[in-house]
């Protein structure tokens, strides 16, 4: 059959297709090809097996057993949005276009699976997800039930970064998808990240002169999304763990600006960063940050806290070393050390309004204890000061110790 269209009938979805050729024998069924022509001039084709298939019109069929389907899909170039327009709904009342699409693209699916019992293995040469674009993308695809999708054995490339992920989609409320996630990346480039997610629309991220690095991230999320609007932002809750190496930030401008408050303006146009490792934990609309260190040509710091999204505000605290403020290599990157080794420091606490969360207020403290006050956690800090007194009397101990060996290693060697 050529120049034809296949008709979902519960939603009125129409899907052309240029070819569909079928071989039938008894009761099973070779679909040898099915290509779905889309708007782009792009193509979709399709190749497996149909076993029962004359279960699908009751009418004729003396065999009560349902199909199965084994079937693969292949295109060299498939546009999200391209397979989105297969799905539009011509019910006119309807007024949302995206909701029209998602809504017909589950019943869509969900008729699929309880017609052909389907197993997919899906292969795109390249896919685009407006300005993202990924290579060679590989997904096992089957049901649980009618209402459990499962991606397994996914992954894909970004330019010369390797994805993997494994998914799991709840589609039973019409209108909401729920999902959880599991991916790893492998030094992911930053700087095409940044580019294919339009800089999270952060115009200073947009107008700096250059944002790099290798990132490599393990990941665990779950969470629910409106298909009309997006994701419902307190339902996130998972861990992020993150490793971003070889990290650039070249003319950024909050970041200048803030830093010739005190320093020269010179020491923060062109900064490199050592590595950089943690795990965030996301929920009820935070995503809480383990003490961090971070090291710089600029600068060498420590922030712990969360950032608050929706409704939540963000506390964040960051502890600079008074080392900070000594003559600096700004031309090689500092190795790291341990929170005490970095001695005394200061504190800048970042913190934004519960009526207004889009403005950050940030205040200077001469010691961290607020910061274990806000969260009822006094003891602690006690504690942390005891042991950190103690720390450094050992640190300087050792230090002392260490130069003496030193000095008397020269003199034996002379």
């Amino acid at each position: 059959i050529e120049n034809s269209a296949l008709m979902h009938n519960p939603s009125k979805v129409s899907i052309p297709f240029s070819i569909l050729e079928i071989d039938v024998k008894n009761d099973d069924a070779i679909l040898k090809a099915l290509n779905i022509e889309l708007a782009s001039g792009d193509r979709i084709k399709l190749h497996g097996e149909l076993k029962n298939i004359t279960s699908i019109v009751p009418e004729i069929s003396a065999n009560y057993e349902r199909m199965s389907s084994n079937l693969n899909i292949y295109s060299k170039k498939l546009r999200f949005s391209d397979f989105l327009d297969l799905f539009d709904n011509v019910d006119a009342e309807k007024k949302v276009k995206n909701s029209n699409r998602n809504l017909a693209l589950k019943k869509v699916v969900k008729d699929f699976y309880n017609k052909y019992q389907p197993e997919l293995s899906i292969n795109l040469d390249e896919f685009i997800f407006n300005k993202l674009i990924i290579n060679n993308f590989n997904t096992g695809f089957y049901f649980e039930n009618e209402d459990l999708l499962y991606l397994e054995n996914t992954a894909f490339d970004f330019y010369k970064g390797k994805v993997t992920l494994d998914a799991h989609l709840d589609i039973t409320d019409p209108h909401e998808t729920g999902f959880s996630i599991g991916f790893t990346t492998d030094n992911l480039d930053l700087e095409k990240l940044l580019i294919s997610f339009d800089y999270f629309d952060i115009p200073s991220i947009k107008e700096a002169d250059k944002i790099d690095g290798k990132v490599s991230v393990d990941a665990r999320i779950e969470g629910e999304l409106l298909d009309s609007t997006g994701i419902i932002s307190n339902s996130l809750k998972g861990t992020i763990g993150f490793d971003l190496e070889e990290m650039q930030i070249k003319g950024f401008d909050p970041i200048i600006k803030i830093g010739n408050i005190i320093f020269k303006k010179k020491r923060f146009e062109d900064i490199r960063f050592g590595s950089i490792e943690n795990i965030l934990y996301v929920a009820n609309n935070t995503v809480e940050f383990p003490l961090m260190e971070v090291q710089s040509t600029a600068l060498d710091f420590f922030v712990t806290g969360h950032l608050g999204f929706d409704d939540v505000p963000t506390s964040l605290w960051t502890a600079i070393p008074l080392s900070n403020f000594k003559n600096r290599d700004i031309d090689n990157i500092p190795k790291k050390t341990e929170y005490m080794e970095a001695g005394k420091k200061i504190y800048i606490e970042a913190k934004s309004k519960d009526k207004d969360i889009d403005k950050t207020q940030y205040k200077l403290h001469l010691s961290e204890k607020k910061y274990f006050k806000e969260r009822d956690s006094l003891s602690e800090y006690r504690i942390m000061m005891k042991e950190n007194r103690l720390l450094r009397r050992k640190y300087k101990r050792d230090t002392r110790a260490d130069e003496k060996l030193q000095k008397a290693d020269s003199i034996i060697i002379n």
